[in-house]
C-alpha cells in the first residue's frame, strides 16, 4: 500500500536504485531528491532542474 512504501523510503538509510535505462537528466534529479536532508537541494531549487 502507499502508506507502507512512504514509510519505507522515509526510513531507508540507503537511496533505492535508479533504473539505467532513465535519462541521465533524470538520474541527476533523483538523485538530488534521495540526497540526505542536510545535503539536499531545496524543493524550489529542484523545481529548477533541467529534468522539470
Amino acid at each position: 500500500n502507499t502508506g507502507a512504501l512512504l514509510l519505507k523510503l522515509g526510513n531507508e538509510r540507503q537511496p533505492p536504485d535508479i533504473p539505467p535505462e532513465l535519462s541521465d537528466t533524470a538520474k541527476d534529479f533523483l538523485t538530488k531528491c534521495f540526497e540526505p536532508t542536510e545535503k539536499r537541494p531545496s524543493a524550489k531549487d529542484l523545481l529548477n532542474h533541467p529534468f522539470i
